[in-house]
């Protein structure tokens, strides 16, 4: 119990960091992404979702955000979307072709 009580401890709750909120607003704003955040709410049977993936590097300047639903047994996603970290321009992927478009 000793070791866990010590382990527990060392644990921090960390909050996002500004620019964390920034990525994850300018995709919430997305016109695809309100339109999917509506249908969620209106069906009642799900949560919708959006977190920070990935968090920018000297090797890639984008956070990497992910659009979700949640179910009480699994997590669906939506989309993936990028944001430049000093443009703020959101891209979404297209998987098929493993490119990134810009949206409005």
């Amino acid at each position: 119990q000793k070791a866990l009580d010590g382990m527990v401890s060392s644990f921090t709750i960390t909050q996002p960091n500004q620019d964390e909120v920034k990525a994850r607003d300018a995709v919430t704003k997305v016109t695809e992404v309100q339109g999917f955040k509506n249908q969620v709410e209106n069906g009642g049977r799900s949560t919708f979702g959006v977190s920070i993936d990935r968090t920018p590097t000297s090797k890639n300047p984008y956070y990497v955000v992910q659009v979700y639903e949640i179910f009480p047994d699994h997590i669906t996603t939506f989309n993936w979307y990028r944001v430049t970290s000093q443009t703020w321009v959101v891209e979404r992927q297209d998987l098929a072709t493993d490119t990134w478009e810009q949206v409005d």
